[in-house]
């Protein structure tokens, strides 16, 4: 909970560091906290804002427990977009593929750390669910003095997704977000159970949150007639949640999955969602939990229209 201590040893070890100039450097935070939540989350705020203005790609790294207990992560990633890089794991078994049952179910989650004994003898093994991995390692530096200039190459991304009712059917499909009937997937005031998403352009990855199960597993490609690869949803389970994460292909406009959503419950659109966590509402997943999804809009592109 010491911001001085922090900055005494960012001052000892950025200077030391060897990897390139936006790559990642993580604050690992698992014992030692204080005893106030507000002191430990200043302190972790300080110290990734002085590895950010060092040129650096700042993270946070601990395991969901030990951060709802001592940290209001919320407010991290109110301040740095997705960034939490979350450690969860069943056991010490050698594990070389996720168990995603135990998927750290937060806002903001930029990598999981799904096993410490990827081989015999220990190993972490990650998963970047972001891109942010990269970072640094495309040959461009972060000058951490100026804002970067956003590159001119900005490609154009059609997204197209459906949902099928409860019980029901699948509703036509709809590309891009936009007004009247045709501008939004799904039923209002009726409950969905699956949801299939794909973009033409770059990737996509994607997961529902249902009343009966919670987090379902990420989903990597759209195709309303592979239920198994192909869908995120269960039959006759309701979905209240959605969460996406677009990734931009190297050397292009950086672009992001903007979305929102209604809930039978309540009238007009909940607030929009970023992928990386930079608008204002519900960051990170869209809907309202509890309550069935009856409407979704998404758009990829560099800002948001909402």
């Amino acid at each position: 909970g010491s911001t001085q201590l922090g900055r005494e040893c960012l001052n000892y070890y950025l200077p030391r560091i060897k990897t390139p100039k936006g790559s990642i450097v993580a604050l690992d935070y698992e014992d030692g906290a204080s005893g106030s939540i507000k002191a430990n989350t200043d302190a972790i705020i300080a110290g990734m804002q002085q590895i950010k203005n060092a040129g650096y790609t700042p993270m946070y790294y601990s395991y969901k427990p030990y951060t709802l207990a001592h940290v209001d992560y919320k407010r991290i990633i109110q301040k740095f977009g997705t960034c939490l890089w979350i450690a969860a794991y069943p056991d010490y078994l050698v594990r070389s593929t996720p168990y995603w049952g135990t998927f750290p179910t937060m806002d903001g989650v930029a990598m999981w750390q799904f096993t410490s004994t990827y081989i015999n003898g220990g190993l972490d093994g990650n998963i970047d669910l972001t891109g942010i991995t990269h970072n640094g390692y495309d040959g461009k530096q972060t000058n951490p003095a100026s804002k970067p200039v956003k590159p001119s190459n900005k490609k154009h991304v059609d997204v197209t997704y459906a949902m099928h009712q409860r019980n029901g059917h699948w509703l036509s499909p709809v590309k891009n977000a936009g007004s009247g009937a045709n501008g939004f997937a799904g039923m209002p005031y009726s409950a969905h159970d699956m949801l299939y998403i794909k973009v033409n352009h770059g990737s996509l990855m994607y997961r529902v949150h249902t009343i009966e199960d919670g987090w379902l597993p990420w989903v990597h490609k759209g195709d309303k007639n592979d239920t198994v690869n192909g869908v995120a949803g269960i039959k006759g389970h309701t979905i209240d949640g959605v969460q996406m994460y677009y990734t931009t292909p190297h050397g292009e406009t950086y672009q992001q999955a903007y979305y929102r959503s209604q809930s039978t419950q309540r009238s007009g659109y909940l607030g929009t969602c970023a992928d990386n966590g930079s608008v204002a509402g519900f960051d990170s997943w869209a809907g309202m939990l509890g309550e069935p999804l009856d409407r979704l809009q998404i758009s990829i592109n560099d800002h948001n229209n909402y």
